[in-house]
């Protein structure tokens, strides 16, 4: 952890040194990222989640009437072919019954139209759905057709219409010009059984003749219009559920339909559910996809580009350190913790821009006149994601510039550095991890074997060179070097300090350079109003 916390405090001032670098970065990640979360978002609120409010949805499957000569095209049920399958399977915990119809809700404030559904008594009680205020439908609401005008409303019309009046529950409201008393109040969340749709009112299956008269819906086996779902039983899987039910329609072909077979079932997932918005939703999520994960490798390699620029400026440095016994494996480990620091940050940015486009998602949604709605919010899903994709990002455009910067030419780079200082005419800069200021300097030529110090990136040598420098340490310390006959007594605790704050650095070898350095050629220290100066300045 110590190390992890040196790597993390060094990589922030890189990070703050190049704010320039940082900020493209950045910006460029969060693009990348930003896009991939919004489309992941809209992946959960049509597969991960397709029904929230509802206990262990992951149970649920649709079933549906198969039409054999076409295709085994689905189509729905029948009310007698699903009160067969209600009460004869045995591989169901629950099966309900439901339809969405518009209505006209008057009463005691402006006509509106909502979106309903006619419901089976058992539905709220098989989705594990209770209401927040109120009850749901009784079993004996669910026998007799037209003798229990009640509803359920959901929980935005109460806030919408009703402005979360707590006495709602017991008075009438008005359904295309019916009385209906309202007996429950659904949860927050919960807004039915249709992936992508939201009801504001329940009415029990049994009310719908007086809604639509004339209608023999209830009676009719050959009217199809009724969608199923049920809850599976544990350890009951979807192909079982499938051939029991299938049983059950040959059955009613004998009974029914003089045997004839041409209709047969199926059971499906709520992914799958033909019926639901995820049918249009779900090939243009898919292509979505593909574009933002081609986004997030573009910004990758915009990215990758970047450090291996920045890679090529500190070569000097990575040179020092490497001089001065850092294993390449120590290096590369802090190149790839300021890389993940970029993409974390990238990350963070992302998913406050997922925040702000996640909603966008209605607008691919084509004009059908249906109660479009979907869950977008951000949850612990979206979160983990989110990191995820960071943590693999950061190592994905971290790790080949990573590898290299670590493997620079030692000697040519340290010579190179060398070279150039003897063409500057004696005037050396200083240039500090802990700061951004350069500091100039003049002194006499001096010569020394092996590297000074690694601290603060002061122009170094790796054999015997004769050129003007300045010996610096972090923290303002700076010794400035003349060759002459005495030797200098010299504390070895500033290069110790030194290389306890600089990644990498391994002390032994710090402290035996400094030695060398001061030991290879007689020096003395200038003047201490030169030091004082050269710290001033510092």
């Amino acid at each position: 952890m110590t190390i992890l916390r040196q790597d993390i405090r060094y990589g922030v001032r890189m990070m703050w040194k190049n704010r320039g670098l940082t900020l493209a970065a950045v910006i460029s990640l969060a693009l990348g990222i930003g896009a991939n979360t919004t489309i992941f978002t809209w992946v959960k609120s049509v597969l991960l989640r397709p029904l929230p409010g509802v206990v262990a949805s992951d149970q649920l499957v649709t079933v549906h009437g198969v039409l054999k000569h076409a295709g085994n095209r689905p189509i729905s049920v029948s009310y007698p072919d699903y009160q067969d399958f209600r009460d004869r399977n045995e591989v169901f915990d629950g099966l309900i019954a439901f339809n969405l119809n518009p209505f006209n809700l008057s009463g005691d404030a402006k006509p509106e139209r909502v979106w309903g559904l006619f419901v089976s008594g058992n539905y709220f009680e098989v989705l594990g759905v209770r209401t927040v205020a109120g009850r749901g439908f009784l079993p004996e609401e669910d026998r007799t057709p037209g003798t229990h005008p009640v509803a359920v409303i959901s929980y935005g019309l109460w806030q919408r219409r009703y402005g979360a009046d707590p006495n709602l529950v017991g008075k009438s409201v008005q359904l295309n010009d019916r009385s209906f008393t309202i007996v429950g109040i659904a949860p927050r969340d919960f807004n039915g059984t249709y992936v992508g749709l939201a009801a504001d009112i329940y009415l029990p299956l049994m009310m719908q003749p007086q809604m639509t008269p004339g209608d023999n819906s209830l009676t009719g086996r050959d009217n199809q219009w009724l969608d199923v779902m049920g809850r599976l039983k544990p350890g009951v899987t979807r192909e079982q559920a499938r051939a029991s039910l299938q049983t059950i329609v040959r059955q009613q072909a004998e009974a029914y339909r003089h045997g004839d077979d041409a209709v047969g079932v199926d059971v499906y997932t709520l992914a799958h559910e033909p019926n639901g918005a995820q049918v249009f939703l779900l090939p243009v999520l898919a292509i979505l996809m593909a574009v933002a994960g081609v986004v997030l490798l573009i910004a990758c390699a915009n990215v990758a580009n970047l450090l291996l620029g920045r890679a090529t400026v500190r070569r000097r440095e990575i040179g020092i350190r490497l001089a001065l016994g850092a294993s390449r494996r120590r290096l590369v480990r802090q190149l790839l913790t300021e890389s993940l620091m970029l993409a974390l940050l990238g990350g963070a940015c992302g998913l406050l821009l997922a925040l702000w486009t996640a909603g966008t998602l209605v607008s691919f949604v084509p004009d059908l006149g249906l109660p479009v709605w979907l869950n977008l919010t951000i949850d612990w899903r979206v979160f983990v994601f989110t990191l995820a994709v960071s943590l693999i990002t950061g190592v994905v455009f971290g790790l080949a510039p990573a590898l290299q910067a670590s493997r620079p030419e030692l000697v040519a780079t340290l010579k190179d550095e060398a070279g150039t200082m003897a063409e500057d005419g004696g005037k050396v800069e200083c240039e500090t991890p802990w700061s951004s200021r350069r500091l100039p300097f003049r002194s006499s030529r001096w010569s020394a074997q092996g590297c000074s110090s690694a601290a603060c990136n002061t122009r170094k040598c790796s054999s015997p060179v004769s050129i003007p420098i300045t010996f610096c340490l972090p923290h303002s310390t700076c010794f400035q070097l003349a060759t002459i006959k005495r030797r200098v007594s010299f504390s070895t605790s500033n290069c110790w300090n030194a290389s306890s704050r600089f990644p990498g650095c391994n002390q032994s070898a710090l402290l035996t350079s400094c030695r060398s350095a001061f030991s290879a050629t007689p020096h003395r220290v200038l003047p201490s109003k030169v030091t004082r100066r050269a710290r001033t300045k510092t």
